[in-house]
């Protein structure tokens, strides 16, 4: 007999229902080198609702460092950042098999948007993309180092 818990853990970390969120955040940051290692920030930071209020709300002014400031954002990143891993990895699995995304040596690439079902969490496909324009400024080991994270 399966466990029902299982099943509820499968339903809640599917990729397909993630995929739009990271495709949305790649569309929004252009190409960058080494890009592939923000992935496993997006989703912590993304699907957690005070962050998606935020990014909702942030102003056109507003950048990483305004996120750093408030830490009741940031709290507990490395342990969502551990939690989140398997679904990244499996959603960004996902993304590159389906040509939505191809990584061209040590960048990614968007490729046409074909993801028809917005199954992504309410604003997080939004919130994805702001969190793209909060990270475009800044290297990849200044992004990890200003979020708290110092090992991946």
């Amino acid at each position: 007999m399966s466990n029902p818990i299982d099943h509820l853990y499968t339903l809640h970390t599917n990729p397909f229902l993630f995929a739009a969120t990271l495709h949305a955040f790649y569309e929004s940051l252009g190409p960058q080198k080494h890009s592939m290692l923000l992935s496993y920030l997006v989703l912590p930071i993304v699907l957690e609702q005070k962050n998606r209020d935020f990014l909702r709300k942030a102003r056109s002014n507003s950048n990483l460092r305004t996120m750093q400031a408030r830490r009741e954002l940031l709290t507990a990143i490395p342990q969502r950042l551990e939690d989140y891993r398997q679904v990244t990895i499996d959603t960004m699995k996902y993304l590159i098999s389906a040509h939505l995304l191809e990584v061209n040596g040590t960048t990614i690439s968007v490729g046409p948007n074909q993801l028809t079902d917005q199954t992504s969490p309410p604003g997080a496909v939004l919130a994805a993309r702001l969190l793209a324009t909060f990270f475009k400024p800044f290297d990849i080991t200044t992004i990890y180092r200003l979020l708290g994270v110092m090992q991946l």
